[in-house]
């Protein structure tokens, strides 16, 4: 049995190459032999290392030059075997390269510890680079998160209102900003959000979401709260309780009764007009209770003229203060009084950039022009420009009848000419309301201008001793026709327009549909409302229903010959198209001269 074993032990001797073959053995009590014992994991005598202890060698300080694992031999020797060497840059991993080029040996960020991102190799030292790393959700926010609130409910940072792309989240599972309702930021989907937050209320909002406040706009789930059915200016019931909606600055409203109306509004309440905003003020009359109307004005009332000075009761600039009477566009009947609303003047001057809106009564006055309107180049125009308004009649009466300048108006700054919009309804006769604005003159704008002249004389509003012919050849006084098909020919001013040689010479002569009469008449029945002769076509004149003395005066001294029916009259076209119906109580002043 004892030699079996010591067979043994030198089988595995020589198997293992021991230095130590052939030298005589320790005593069983000799710890300090100079050779010491291979496989023990201790470097001892002459070994180089002894299992899994190296020392502190590496291969590049056995094998300089050298990278890779470095191991031991059984023997206690080292094992170079893993030594190469590498060359970074070659695309191939080698020794102890982490990666070459895009060989990253199947590592990715998330495998190296991240939770994102893309990851690289370094050029010169072949190692992993983990700037495009994420480590999105850790609550920790890095530099290239835009947000991070973690996954943890219980330990969440400051500002987080959940976990990412938890329920109400701020902040997405990437790591990126994501809306939420309570954010106090109305976003798509949502139709409004006041947030959670009572000391830091969005514009318009009185209550947080949800909230029990009276005027509390937004549920919970950021969506409108139902209260109301009608806006501000909007019909409603007479009498009719919770239908109108708060106006857009948070004020209260009603339906409101007026006592010479059918119909009933929503308003505005008002305890002064200090109350009321842009061209209102408080009226008494109003039931159930007073409210902001627009300041009426015009010939139906006391001291106020259309295209002329006003005044808008309560706070200049907050409600109140200097305006201008602007013309009411639509008349139902020929007999329905002239009267406009009193525009309040705005902050923003003649000729300066404006935003574009039709005259919105709730407008604030620094969204106003001064004393004008905001005209646009071409419908659909996010912005205008401001033109000033003016008195075209005062400007007419200046130009051709050589009346005094009217000092109280205002006059069209240089390069503008005053102009009248003023429209006849062609089925029922009825006018608009003489809008006198200033625009630009063919030479201020080339594209946009007007050069305006006087329908009767064919002379420049500008200039009455020079004619349309004197600015184009053939040139002549006529009507714009607008987009919309709308001419004006309520007021005396047209516009200067390409012409064509008259085929008739003078007032007066017979003419047919396809003659060009003179500048200044229109080819027409003349005896279309007589009972004898009948179809006869002349240039008639046209003729200021003013200047003569209304409708009864006498059209000789505009050369009208006599007839047997009687001697032509001036008669204005909006009671010309009403031969039959009512007396047109305010006419428009462009006319020609009709059989009585």
């Amino acid at each position: 049995m004892r030699n079996r074993r010591h067979g043994m032990f030198w089988g595995v001797a020589l198997a293992l190459g021991l230095a130590w073959i052939g030298q005589p053995a320790c005593s069983d009590d000799d710890t300090t032999g100079d050779q010491g014992v291979c496989g023990n994991a201790v470097i001892e005598a002459s070994e180089q290392c002894d299992r899994f202890e190296l020392g502190g060698a590496t291969c590049e300080s056995v094998v300089p030059g050298s990278n890779g694992p470095l191991g031991c031999t059984l023997d206690c020797n080292y094992d170079i075997s893993g030594c190469v060497f590498s060359t970074c840059g070659d695309g191939l991993v080698e020794g102890n390269e982490a990666c070459d080029g895009s060989d990253l040996g199947g590592q990715t960020c998330v495998s190296v510890g991240f939770s994102s991102g893309t990851l690289t190799c370094s050029p010169t030292t072949c190692t992993f680079d983990t700037s495009s790393c994420s480590s999105c959700g850790d609550g920790d926010k890095s530099f290239d998160e835009e947000c991070d609130c973690g996954t943890d409910p219980a330990d969440l940072p400051a500002g987080c209102p959940a976990v990412n792309g938890g329920p109400g989240a701020s902040c997405s599972l990437s790591c990126t900003f994501q809306s939420y309702c309570g954010d106090g930021i109305t976003d798509a989907g949502e139709d409004c959000d006041c947030g959670l937050d009572p000391a830091n209320l969005p514009a318009f909002c009185f209550d947080v979401n949800g909230g029990t406040a009276m005027n509390a706009s937004c549920t919970i789930d950021c969506q409108d709260v139902v209260q109301c059915s009608e806006d501000v200016w909007e019909t409603c019931a007479s009498g009719s309780v919770g239908t109108c909606c708060d106006d857009d600055w948070g004020a209260n409203t009603q339906c409101s009764d007026h006592p010479n109306t059918t119909t009933s509004y929503c308003l505005r309440t008002c305890g002064t007009s200090d109350d009321c905003y842009w061209s209102n003020f408080c009226l008494t009359a109003l039931t159930p209770s007073p409210a902001c109307w627009p300041q009426v004005c015009g010939p139906s009332w006391p001291d106020t003229q259309m295209n002329d000075y006003c005044t808008v009761e309560g706070v200049a600039g907050a409600g109140g203060g200097a305006g201008w009477c602007l013309p009411i566009y639509g008349r139902d009947a020929p007999t329905d009084a002239m009267y406009g609303i009193c525009i309040e003047a705005g902050s923003i001057a003649h000729g300066q950039t404006c935003p574009a809106h039709s005259i919105d009564l709730t407008d604030r006055v620094e969204s106003m022009c001064d004393m004008g309107l905001c005209s646009l180049a071409a419908a659909g125009d996010p912005t205008g420009t401001c033109l000033q308004f003016c008195d075209w009649e005062a400007a007419y009466a200046v130009a051709f009848y050589g009346a005094a300048p009217a000092t109280e108006l205002l006059p069209c700054p240089v390069g503008y000419n005053c102009f009248s919009e003023s429209y006849l309804d062609p089925t029922t006769g009825n006018r608009s309301g003489d809008l006198g604005y200033c625009r630009p003159t063919a030479v201020t704008d080339p594209t946009a201008g007007f050069t305006t002249c006087s329908l009767i004389t064919g002379g420049l509003v500008s200039d009455p001793g020079q004619t349309c012919g004197d600015v184009s050849a053939n040139g002549r006084c006529d009507f714009i026709n607008f987009s919309g098909g709308q001419r004006t020919d309520g007021s005396l001013v047209g516009v200067c327009a390409a012409g064509t040689t008259p085929t008739v010479v003078n007032p007066w002569d017979p003419c047919t549909a396809a003659d060009v009469c003179p500048v200044g008449t229109v080819c027409i029945n003349q005896d279309a409302f007589a009972p004898v002769p009948t179809g006869a076509m002349r240039c008639v004149p046209y003729c200021d229903t003013a200047h003569h003395d209304g409708t009864t005066a006498s059209c000789t001294d505009l050369g009208a010959p006599p007839t047997v029916d009687g001697t032509p009259v001036c008669t204005s076209l909006s009671q010309l198209a009403l031969p039959d119906g009512p007396v047109d109580q305010h006419p428009t002043r462009l006319g020609y001269c009709a059989l009585p």
